[in-house]
């Protein structure tokens, strides 16, 4: 992993040299913003493996792994609900309101939701034919990817939990074990 974060990192830097030096074309910028990204990204990853006491990045990266068959399907209807959301947002909700007005806009004022930015400034700029719907909607909306976002938050949780606890249950074993044997 640190091999591959290094040679990103110079790759990324070549593109970057080429790209002032040369005056390429702009789409090779987003190339090494993307490769030097990443390159970062996995050199704090390799750190972490590195330095964390007791291999715990390495724990996290097992539940990580674990997750998978679970987070996939999660990821799918979360993306399914979420879309179902900023389609009837925009379809109900954008004559009334220039947030909604294109659905690019009412996917990013949807995450900010989610983030709890300007929740009742929207419900207030909401036209007053669709306010009481616009209240409904949001409060709809931020209710139900709270929970989802919870349920997924503690099912983590969990199973970084079972990970150490049967992690540290093994390692308990094998020194008891290493003391039977001797005797």
């Amino acid at each position: 992993i640190m091999l591959i974060g290094a040679l990103s990192s110079i790759f990324g830097a070549l593109i970057y040299q080429l790209r002032v030096q040369s005056d390429v074309s702009e789409d090779s910028g987003l190339v090494w913003e993307i490769v030097l990204g990443l390159a970062v990204i996995i050199d704090g990853f390799s750190l972490t493996c590195a330095l964390a006491p007791h291999n715990l990045a390495e724990k996290t990266l097992v539940v990580v792994v674990s997750l998978l068959p679970r987070l996939i399907p999660f990821t799918f209807a979360f993306c399914l609900v979420f879309q179902g959301f900023a389609c009837l947002g925009w379809a109900v909700l954008g004559p009334y309101n220039f947030r909604f007005s294109s659905f690019g806009s009412t996917c990013e004022m949807l995450f900010s939701l989610m983030n709890g930015d300007d929740v009742f400034a929207t419900i207030r700029e909401t036209e007053a034919p669709m306010q009481m719907f616009g209240y409904i909607y949001i409060s709809t909306f931020i209710t139900v990817f709270s929970f989802v976002l919870l349920f997924f938050s503690l099912d983590f949780m969990t199973t970084f939990f079972e990970v150490m606890v049967s992690d540290s249950f093994s390692s308990v074993r094998s020194s008891s074990s290493k003391y039977d044997r001797s005797s």
